[in-house]
């Protein structure tokens, strides 16, 4: 339903504020997420979840971008910062280190291709990513 409407669903993340749980669903949209998009997916998920009573107890429910620094996870997210520089955290090592910085050049197959400050291309198995963010530079 959603990509009926180019929005695509980016995470769930949950956690409790006190006595009350927070659901928060982040989006993604060709260029950019709007508030009415917010709203639109937002009507669409909280009636779900009330009329299953999927969340016991008080809830707020939040929608919103992920932002600039959001996690990357999949390859459709490393497709979108192509080009741009990424910090990747690997959970074995690849070419004798577990970070790496550098500019998103190929994604394909469940491989993500680095090239980093030292020109040194690099290949990393999307499964084998434990932490990536888009490097933002001032």
């Amino acid at each position: 339903m959603l990509s009926d409407d180019d929005i695509e669903l980016v995470d769930i993340e949950s956690e409790s504020v006190g006595k009350r749980k927070v659901l928060r669903i982040l989006i993604h949209k060709p260029g950019g997420v709007k508030i009415e998009d917010c709203q639109y997916v937002s009507c669409l998920i909280e009636p779900v979840l009330d009329v299953n009573d999927l969340i016991a107890g008080d809830y707020i429910l939040e929608v919103a971008s992920p932002g600039l620094d959001r996690p990357l996870k999949t390859e459709a997210d490393f497709r979108r910062v192509y080009g741009y520089s990424v910090k990747i955290i690997t959970n074995r090592t690849i070419n004798n280190r577990n970070q790496f910085v550098g500019e998103v050049n190929h994604v394909e197959n469940g491989i993500v291709e680095l090239t980093d400050t030292s020109s040194e291309r690099i290949s990393i198995p999307v499964d084998k990513i434990v932490k990536a963010r888009l490097e933002i530079e001032f």
